[in-house]
């Protein structure tokens, strides 16, 4: 199923409808070509898992599970079992490989299973540290898989309680999302399973008196409809994840505005190729004209959002644009924004608390910029290590406080594409940190602002400013001071930019001037420092800070990416992860 604008009327209708109380650390799955009338959820935080989980061979990678309280059986096999408790046990997700004899062989090799709560690749083989390990506190999650593990036709509802004879209940319904779609005397609604007894399943919800249609287990189909499950319930830590079995299609923006999110909580959209937490990337692809792929938005002061691991296609159609922060509070992390014509690739509109990491925005061809940074907020905007290239566009552009570490800014293209250009008069403390603006179409960094006051603070420290058609540095803003009133720049290499290093600023005592181009290809994007005399080498531990007055001494490259010494791996601050 595509993504479809019924999607908003959807979420009207489901406004309607009764919904479950849902618990901290609920999660969601989201699968293209599945349906939203699919369960969708599983919530781990549910006390009435049974307790007689028990295993052989468990700190292999194929343990075998079983329980005194439930058989498995052959269509078990693809969902997850989940542990969340026990002595010796490894909380986390392990998919179910096969059953034979009531029990279940799971996948639990290094990175096949994902671990519990933090929803990474286990770094361990097996689901314990003993090899017969017993009272484990389990479930099974139907949810992450195309269609429902149970589609009710006879789901006898009273008030909080069901049965049924064609799907009777177990001990393996706890914890799983279950959805009410019709029936006479039946409450429309989603709901969980919070416990058994019997045959007789409990939910957090009434589901009405009468002979319901629901569906457990399976995921929802669709974007905007995930943006309606997480605003089910306010207040409670809650996972999105999407699935890239296939391109998502959207003809219209999709804007994710969790129910009253506060601070304590938090709401996670992750993208994933094969096993939550692989890092994998999701695509969504613009379909029409005119609109902003994500939005992230809330009414509250702090939304404390984060979306990650997508890629967001613009297809290139009109005045289309990828993804907006329009609250406070929120991140964004390992994302592709590609072919976008609109007023922006990436944006953190007029918001503060903000944070960008391991973002690449490239073919951007609108009359804005790839990434539009500080608008005019008082607060805190930062994006690390994230990349700017081959946009027909100004790379980086920061009309307020904002601050890019080890961010690249590289062949974009057009008269007036500059690296990094910073335009307003309160352009307070706003810092390039081991940046890189290279072979851009005018200036690597331009600064337009009002310097003279005082209330601009520029800082750039340990970048690099090769190859720009114009200045490698351009202070513009001269209004009445002196143009270089508040600009620190130091420990930042210079080479071959058309028009000359600086304009109306004087280069820092520190500063490198490199004779050849310093990286292994920046023609081709590769911004490793290359080993060529005069160039990379010179670069090489000539960052800022040096001897500190007390503490000891760095050795920091100049430049975004850290050169490797042998046999000791990074030298500089790690990155691990997207």
């Amino acid at each position: 199923m595509k993504l479809r604008t019924y999607g908003i009327l959807l979420s009207v209708i489901l406004a309607i409808q009764a919904r479950g109380a849902f618990l901290n650390g609920t999660t969601w799955e989201v699968e293209e070509g599945s349906s939203n009338n699919n369960g969708a959820s599983f919530s781990p935080a549910v006390t009435g898992f049974p307790t007689d989980g028990a295993a052989t061979v468990a700190t292999g990678s194929s343990p075998v599970f079983t329980s005194a309280s439930y058989n498995f059986v052959s269509g078990d096999v693809g969902a997850w079992l989940f542990i969340k408790s026990g002595t010796n046990w490894n909380p986390g997700f392990y998919k179910i490989a096969s059953v034979a004899s009531n029990a279940a062989t799971l996948s639990a090799a290094v990175g096949a299973g994902v671990t519990y709560s933090a929803y990474q690749l286990t770094t361990v083989a097996g689901v314990a540290t003993t090899a017969s390990p017993s009272s484990a506190t389990w479930g099974i999650d139907y949810s992450q898989q195309a269609s429902p593990q149970f589609a009710f036709t006879d789901m006898v509802t009273a008030s909080t309680t069901f049965t049924s004879v064609a799907h009777p209940v177990g001990v393996n319904f706890v914890g799983n999302g279950i959805q009410i779609i019709s029936g006479s005397g039946c409450t429309a609604g989603f709901h969980t399973v919070i416990s058994t007894s019997g045959t007789t399943a409990t939910m957090d919800a009434t589901g009405g008196t009468g002979t319901c249609t629901s569906n457990l287990g399976g995921a929802h189909g669709t974007l905007a409809q995930l943006n309606t499950d997480l605003g089910l319930t306010a207040n409670i830590t809650q996972w999105g994840f999407v699935k890239a079995n296939s391109t998502y299609t959207v003809a219209s923006g999709v804007s994710f505005n969790p129910n009253d999110n506060t601070k304590g909580t938090a709401i996670n959209v992750n993208g994933y190729t094969t096993n939550r937490g692989d890092s994998g990337q999701a695509t969504v692809q613009a379909t029409s004209t005119g609109f902003t792929i994500i939005t992230i938005t809330n009414n509250n002061a702090l939304n404390n959002f984060t979306f990650r691991n997508f890629i967001l296609d613009c297809n290139s159609q009109t005045t289309s644009s990828g993804l907006t922060f329009s609250a406070n509070g929120n991140s964004a992390a390992n994302l592709k924004i590609e072919n976008c014509k609109g007023a922006f690739g990436f944006s953190f509109n007029t918001f503060s608390d903000l944070v960008g990491r391991n973002i690449l925005v490239t073919n951007y061809t609108g009359a804005g910029a790839a990434f539009l940074m500080g608008q005019t907020v008082t607060g805190t905007e930062m994006c690390f290590w994230c990349v700017a290239v081959g946009n027909a566009a100004i790379g980086f552009q920061i009309s307020g406080p904002g601050t890019c570490v080890s961010c690249i800014s590289a062949n974009n293209t057009g008269p007036g594409s500059d690296g990094f250009q910073l335009t307003s008069s309160s352009v307070t403390s706003t810092a390039l940190l081991g940046c890189v603006a290279y072979g851009n179409g005018r200036d690597g960094i331009r600064f337009t602002g009002d310097a003279s006051s005082g209330s601009s603070e520029l800082m750039i420290l340990n970048s690099v400013i090769y190859g720009n058609a114009g200045f490698g540095f351009n202070n513009t803003g001269v209004t009445g001071g002196p143009s270089a009133y508040g600009v620190v720049l130091d420990y930042t290499g210079f080479g071959a930019n058309t028009s000359g290093a600086t304009n109306n600023q004087t280069q820092g005592a520190h500063d490198v001037t490199l004779s050849g181009d310093p990286f292994v290809n920046g023609a081709s994007n590769n911004f490793a420092l290359n080993n060529t005399a005069g160039a990379g080498t010179a670069l090489r531990a000539a960052g800022f800070p040096g001897t500190l007055q007390t503490g000891g001494t760095g050795f920091l490259d100049i430049g975004a990416l850290q050169s490797q010494v042998t046999g000791n791996g990074a030298k500089a601050f790690g990155f691990v992860g997207p």
